[in-house]
């Protein structure tokens, strides 16, 4: 996978040349390359022409997108200073091409809707379609502002199962930009609730620990890399806290992906500092 690498769908509409913009400031935060991606086929060369059944050849089509896609990667690099944009025009269907696409690139980004000036449809079906059938990571932008770079980051959890990629992501986004997460778990009204019982504490109390054990994943994953940079020379050296630090949240992590630990710090066979058992149960 391409960890670092931003995929933003592109078709020169206002939608997705906003969803570009936001591309473009989250890989400048994160000093990622960002790739604007633009599908063709064999299409009318616009509406009217549509009309009268004029085609033209794909060699065209491609020149026309590929202008297209470097004009505005030349006002995303001007724009922001440092910035590694790329281009690609493709042939294929939108959708297609951006659920293939997620599978190998740390974000994928798309507008909620967009019509491609001579170029075909590229819909609000298309957002939905790789959000029903993409793999990874993947941006929505809605056709209002964004939200504040410090606004929180709203996580929906299903405690029902093991922390997903998504939740993992979310709390390197959080870390990466200093905000803060708001876990929301919904439960489906049923019978019990209209007559006014309400669901059990248990819900909210595995909602919480699945946001902590997805905490405690993504910083030994930190942990990890830190001990990797510290043993090729690239990192200085540090004190014992900090290495005994790292030690326990990779073994905590270890031990909880083998099976061998529950979450329940009742249950933990390594003691555990209350510094490092708080880091991974508040919000900070």
């Amino acid at each position: 996978m391409t960890h670092h690498l931003v995929v933003c769908g592109f078709d020169g509409t206002d939608e997705t040349s906003r969803a570009a913009e936001w591309a473009a400031r989250w890989a400048r935060r994160r000093q990622w390359e960002l790739q604007l991606v633009g599908v063709h086929g064999t299409v009318a060369a616009s509406p009217g022409e549509a009309r009268g059944s004029r085609l033209v050849s794909p060699e065209t089509t491609e020149r026309s997108l590929k202008n297209l896609l470097d004009a505005r990667a030349e006002a995303l690099r001007a724009r922001h200073e440092g910035l590694a944009v790329s281009t690609w025009a493709v042939v294929g269907t939108p959708a297609d091409v951006l659920t293939d696409l997620s599978e190998t690139v740390g974000l994928l980004v798309v507008g909620s809707r967009g019509l491609g000036p001579r170029l075909g449809p590229l819909a609000g079906s298309v957002a939905q379609s790789v959000l029903a059938r993409g793999h990874g990571a993947l941006m929505v932008v809605p056709d209002s502002d964004p939200p504040p770079d410090d606004a929180p980051i709203v996580l929906a959890l299903d405690p029902r199962g093991r922390p997903s990629a998504s939740v993992h992501f979310a709390f390197d986004q959080a870390a990466a930009d200093g905000r803060s997460i708001v876990a929301v778990h919904a439960v489906t009204p049923t019978l019990s609730a209209a007559v006014g019982v309400l669901p059990t504490r248990s819900d909210a109390l595995d909602a919480a620990r699945d946001a902590c054990i997805a905490k405690l994943a993504s910083l030994a994953d930190e942990a990890s890399q830190e001990e990797q940079d510290l043993e090729d020379g690239a990192a200085a050296p540090d004190t014992a806290p900090e290495r005994r630090r790292r030690t326990i949240l990779i073994g905590l992590a270890d031990n909880f992906e083998a099976q061998r630990w529950n979450g329940d710090r009742d249950e933990l066979a390594m003691p555990v500092a209350d510094e490092i058992w708080n880091e991974l149960t508040t919000d900070r």
